[in-house]
């Protein structure tokens, strides 16, 4: 069962029930007991703040900081919060986002923020949450951590690493 099924995704819903009710309803998702807990407190503070409303009309900067001081909640939720419900210039950088962000040679090292605006200066604001979403199904399918499938992945053609990763995943096989 889930959260929509059990608890309810309203904020009333969400401040209504119990934090266990709603560890029962995600308990599929890993560390279920540090999310349903965020959820809550999430809940109730957003709920100190004006509610739905305050999330919908907030200053875009203001909003995303106060999503990131709620404990539990960083910067890739408040992106992905920020550009699915908002519809805001934010790109949601997760670890397949990273590594194909780093492969691109979009960016030279782990940074959130650096990678945040490269992704997003490279496909545009109004493709971000699908170009998130596709990223994710790369990395997944293609551009995976290991063995990457550099040979079968449809964008070969254009990444600048391909041909390094082909060789040196072949290499470390010898």
């Amino acid at each position: 069962m889930t959260l929509k099924e059990r608890v309810g995704t309203g904020l009333g819903e969400i401040l209504r029930s119990d934090v266990r009710e709603i560890e029962e309803a995600i308990k599929r998702a890993g560390l279920w007991r540090q999310k349903a807990r965020t959820i809550k407190r999430a809940a109730e503070l957003i709920a100190r703040m004006g509610g739905e409303g305050y999330l919908l009309t907030e200053d875009l900067q203001r909003l995303r900081d106060f999503l990131l001081s709620i404990e539990g909640i960083g910067y890739k939720t408040a992106d992905v919060f920020l550009s699915v419900v908002r519809k805001a210039p934010y790109f949601a950088v997760d670890t397949h986002a990273m590594r194909i962000a780093i492969r691109w040679g979009l960016i030279s090292r782990r940074s959130y923020e650096e990678a945040s605006k490269a992704l997003l200066g490279f496909f545009g604001g109004d493709k971000a949450e699908e170009a998130h979403r596709l990223l994710i199904a790369l990395g997944r399918r293609y551009c995976r951590p290991r063995n990457p499938r550099c040979g079968e992945c449809p964008v070969n053609a254009y990444c600048p690493s391909s041909g390094r990763i082909q060789r040196s995943s072949s290499t470390s096989r010898r």
